[in-house]
């Protein structure tokens, strides 16, 4: 099973795959990430349990919608 650190972390790589980034350009800002750290998100920030499998469940949906599959899970 994965955690939500690790889910939180795919879905910032797709968004910025998503923005025109590449692998080695994502590598360099988790690179300065790590020397730089920035604030943690306060409490009000950071996603539930429930957020997190909401935003699962629509991306699944999404993708099985773009094969033209009818129905996914």
């Amino acid at each position: 099973m994965y955690s939500l650190n690790d889910v939180d972390r795919l879905l910032e790589i797709k968004d910025y795959l998503s923005d025109g980034l590449t692998i080695v350009a994502i590598q360099k800002v988790y690179s300065n990430e790590k020397k730089n750290p920035l604030e943690k998100p306060t409490s009000n920030d950071a996603l539930t349990d429930e957020d997190v499998r909401r935003i699962l469940y629509n991306e699944i949906m999404h993708i099985g919608r773009l094969s033209g599959q009818e129905k996914l899970l």
